[in-house]
């Protein structure tokens, strides 16, 4: 009798650790556009990170114009979230990074989600070379993001490899 009710106990919690860390967007469908710049129109931001520059600094992916995606938002549930944090809480529920053209459509095709969220795609890694002359030659790794600024309005950001722990990481689950 008291292994089950510590059964159902340890039930209820891990119930509860999985919603608290996909509380949050949930999930949403999108349709993917494969072509960078039209991507990046769709959006139809205020404001765009200068690194992501043109196509021909985006990073390769597998994407398929036209595909339907299911994208899952993780929250990690702690104060800092490192690159590994992240990857490791999608890993465990079997599902993969999403990368920039699934945040695209995200935030092309459900655009309010990123007023209420700070969304990160880490299955994509730019690398930029910095142009402030205090920098000098500097290669930064940057990650993809959306989020809501009260000055600058719709934001398509790049951050840096360490996250707040209020964010939310962008994931394919289910082999797509």
């Amino acid at each position: 009798m008291k292994f089950a009710r510590f059964f159902v106990l340890a039930l209820a919690i891990i119930a509860f650790t999985t919603a608290a860390r996909t509380r949050g967007p949930g999930s949403v469908e999108v349709t993917l556009i494969c072509d960078f710049e039209k991507a990046k129109e769709a959006g139809k931001y205020d404001w765009v990170h200068p690194a992501y520059g043109d196509a021909s600094d985006a990073p390769s992916t597998n994407c398929k114009n036209g595909e339907k995606v299911k994208i899952t938002f993780f929250n990690v549930g702690q104060e800092i979230v490192t690159f590994q944090d992240a990857e490791d809480e999608i890993r465990r529920h079997s599902c993969r990074p999403a990368t920039w053209p699934e945040l695209f459509a995200v935030g092309a095709q459900h655009p309010d989600l990123q007023r209420d969220y700070h969304i990160v795609a880490i299955g994509s890694i730019w690398k930029y070379t910095a142009k402030n002359p205090m920098l000098k030659k500097q290669v930064l790794i940057l990650i993809p993001s959306l989020y809501w600024d009260e000055e600058d309005g719709k934001n398509l950001g790049m951050d840096t490899i360490v996250f707040s722990g209020e964010w939310h990481f962008a994931a394919v689950c289910g082999g797509k």
